[in-house]
């Protein structure tokens, strides 16, 4: 819904009221100094005869403001348009400071950092995994190949063809080579732990 303009003699009567309510907080609970609300009750007698201009030192945070209201228009600051000094025509009409923009919005920016950082993270070590997987299945096979890995192929597989001839006779060749293969790769394969194997990827190459 968009709210109809009421003039600028409306907005000094704004700008005074924020002004006197926050003198009548006290110096510990208010916003603003003494210094701004003098500011404030000075842009309020200009404001309605030839307009403002608000300006300060580099560094004060007016870019900061800016960037604020202007991403944080969609979630609750519908006055805000394109203006840079729109921000202080909305704080008047809704009773709202600068930095509660500032804040909400820096704080939101950084948790979209975070979950883009969390996210790049998940997907590189996944990338980190199926590599580690890639690289222990070509060492298996190469051990299998060895005279070592075959003594124990021999060894074990006999065995377990007449136990899955058994159990499952539909498929007992491939089960009981599956079933070789996996005791000879805990009892006597040889290779890195992915933790391990992650800190020698990680080490410079000499």
């Amino acid at each position: 819904m968009k709210q109809k303009f009421q003039g600028w003699d409306a907005v000094a009567g704004r700008l005074f009221q924020q002004a006197e309510s926050q003198q009548q907080l006290g110096e510990d609970a208010a916003h603003l100094n003494a210094g701004q609300r003098a500011s404030l009750r000075e842009i309020a007698t200009r404001i309605v005869k030839n307009g403002v201009l608000i300006a300060d030192e580099v560094g004060m945070g007016k870019t900061r403001i800016t960037d604020a209201a202007m991403h944080e228009q969609p979630r609750g600051f519908p006055g805000f348009k394109v203006s840079p000094a729109a921000f202080l025509i909305d704080g008047i009409q809704h009773n709202r400071l600068p930095p509660d923009w500032i804040y909400a919005h820096e704080k939101e920016q950084q948790r979209q950092q975070w979950e883009s950082t969390r996210a790049a993270m998940a997907a590189d070590e996944e990338t980190l995994r199926q590599k580690y997987q890639m690289e222990r299945s070509i060492a298996l096979q190469a051990y299998l190949a060895t005279p070592e890995g075959r003594s124990y192929f021999q060894t074990y597989h006999p065995t377990f063809l007449t136990f899955y001839r058994t159990v499952e006779p539909d498929r007992f060749e491939t089960a009981a080579r599956d079933a070789t293969i996996g005791k000879i790769e805990r009892e006597h394969f040889q290779f890195p732990d992915f933790g391990v194997w992650l800190l020698q990827q990680r080490q410079p190459q000499s």
